[in-house]
């Protein structure tokens, strides 16, 4: 999901799987057992168990409005909900795709290794982790949950013939 507004951050984040791990954990609180997972969601979204599955396991995405429908059922509110996103550092990194070069800042999971199933993954972290295409990468990486591209973050010079990034290209 890529979203922009004038003078705020541009956020990607697979809200996918991040929204149903947020969903998750908010059922684990309230001593729900993972078995009861796909039925609780359908019951309270009022649709089939394995529609409420798909939504409870990442496989089938979430809308707004059925976060805050589960949130109520438990007596919280999306904003408590999705809170573990919200709160989760940033780090220096640069996405690097083909030639073009853009400084951001990264919120970054678990370790992965190839092959990868994810399209963008960071490696390095000494200083600035570098974000690049999985495709390109035969090493250990960290999964990147969300690029934050801020626009007081200038774009480095592009290496061919891409032109850079001005207000009416965005």
């Amino acid at each position: 999901m890529i979203t922009k507004k004038k003078e705020q951050p541009c956020f990607v984040e697979d809200s996918t799987e991040s929204w149903a791990r947020c969903v998750r954990e908010l059922m684990q609180r309230h001593d729900v057992s993972s078995r009861k997972f796909g039925r609780l969601v359908g019951e309270v979204l009022g649709m089939e168990y394995m529609a409420g599955y798909r939504r409870a396991w990442g496989k089938h995405p979430w809308r707004l409005d059925e976060i805050e429908k589960i949130a109520s059922h438990f007596g919280e509110t999306a904003a408590q909900v999705l809170e573990p996103l919200l709160a989760q550092p940033a780090e220096p990194a640069v996405l690097m795709v083909g030639s073009l070069k853009v400084k951001c800042t990264a919120v970054l999971g678990k370790q992965l290794a190839p092959p990868f199933t994810d399209q963008l993954v960071a490696i390095g972290g000494f200083d600035t982790w570098l974000i690049l295409p999985s495709a390109d990468i035969a090493l250990p990486a960290r999964e990147v949950r969300k690029i934050v591209f801020s626009s007081s973050t200038p774009a480095s010079e592009p290496t061919s013939t891409q032109e850079p990034l001005d207000d009416k290209n965005r």
